[in-house]
Parts: C-alpha cells; sequence; structure tokens
C-alpha cells in the first residue's frame, strides 16, 4: 500500500466519523503529493460543506471541474453553494 492509499484510508476514515477538520487536513496532504486526484478533491469538497466553509469548498470544486469538467457530483455541490 503506498501511501496515497494509507491516506486515502485515513481521510475517508476520518470522513465516516465526522471528524472533518481531520478529514481536511489528510485530504490537503493526498493533494500535495498528486494535486490532481478527483478523489481527494471531491472529498476535501465535501468536507468544507459539511463544515459549511462554502468559500473553500467552492474552490476546491472548481479545481475539480478543471479536471473533469461535467462531473455531475461537483456540479451538483456547486448548485447547492
Amino acid at each position: 500500500m503506498d501511501k496515497i492509499q494509507i491516506l486515502e484510508k485515513q481521510a475517508i476514515d476520518a470522513a465516516f466519523s465526522n471528524q472533518w477538520e481531520k478529514a481536511i487536513k489528510i485530504n490537503k496532504q493526498i493533494l500535495t503529493l498528486d494535486k490532481n486526484n478527483l478523489e481527494a478533491i471531491l472529498r476535501l469538497g465535501f468536507a468544507y460543506f459539511q463544515l459549511q466553509e462554502f468559500k473553500q469548498a467552492k474552490k476546491i470544486y472548481q479545481h475539480g471541474l478543471k479536471i473533469q469538467p461535467n462531473n455531475p457530483v461537483i456540479i451538483k455541490y456547486l448548485e447547492k453553494i
């Protein structure tokens, strides 16, 4: 298991435990290793959304749209914001 896979598991565990600050920290670590990791972008945007940090969520989701312009999850959350 590589470093990103380990961090992904930790990020998912943090989200399932509603530990959004921890999830944000871990997903940011993933993005420092792979700035275009779409799954980390989705998780990070969702964590910000859960904390009602909509400005940050929007910024992250807009980055995700550059990678995958028609991603339905990103579009859905941008509409909610």
